[in-house]
């Protein structure tokens, strides 16, 4: 788990029963993915003045084995793995960029604006499409069979809206809005096609 305002993470052995063992990463740590093809944990760092980073750590070992910088990323945040496992998305949510970046050989990085604040990743894997909310409320869909990040749809789906979750069945996009036109919690749901 992430403890973000202390830029670190926090490990559990035995199945999270175990003792939580924190590892120092950066000045602020954003999401976390693990990743099953390498058996490391993925996270997002910020590290005082320098760019954002992509960092890799042993959960086993409790160690760093690998550290991306994200030069032009400010404030490195939300997270997912691409399906393909080949290359990681990042949101930048200081300078409002997604970040597409290989985890292998030369760790291109490739951008695109996203919404103000970009916060919270979802892939639908099905689709190949890229869902990334902001805090400005705005949506940005990226289609990732497409090199870099190729913007194929933008929406505002409403103050604020910056958690997203996608239905790989259905392929619908869900959006929890603590206040929704009558100030009261709503769940915003939308489709591919405007349904």
């Amino acid at each position: 788990m992430s403890d973000q305002a202390y830029g670190c993470i926090s490990l559990r052995g035995a199945a999270g029963r175990g003792g939580r063992k924190a590892l120092a990463l950066g000045s602020e740590t954003g999401n976390v993915v693990f990743d099953a093809a390498r058996g490391w944990f993925w996270i997002t760092v910020v590290r005082g003045s320098s760019p954002g980073e992509l960092v890799a750590v042993d959960p086993v070992a409790i160690g760093v084995v690998k550290r991306i910088a994200l030069a032009g990323c400010d404030g490195a945040h939300g997270l997912q793995i691409h399906p393909d496992g080949r290359s990681a998305l990042v949101a930048c949510e200081g300078n409002s960029q997604v970040a597409r970046v290989a985890l292998e050989g030369a760790q291109t990085v490739a951008f695109a604006a996203s919404g103000r604040g970009p916060d919270v990743l979802a892939i639908d894997p099905v689709l190949g499409w890229l869902y990334v909310a902001a805090e400005s409320g705005d949506l940005r869909v990226f289609d990732l069979a497409q090199p870099g990040l190729v913007t194929i749809d933008r929406e505002h789906i409403a103050q604020e809206s910056h958690t997203v979750a996608v239905d790989v069945v259905t392929h619908r996009v869900f959006f929890p809005l603590a206040s929704g036109p009558k100030g009261t919690p709503v769940l915003r749901i939308l489709r591919p096609g405007g349904g």
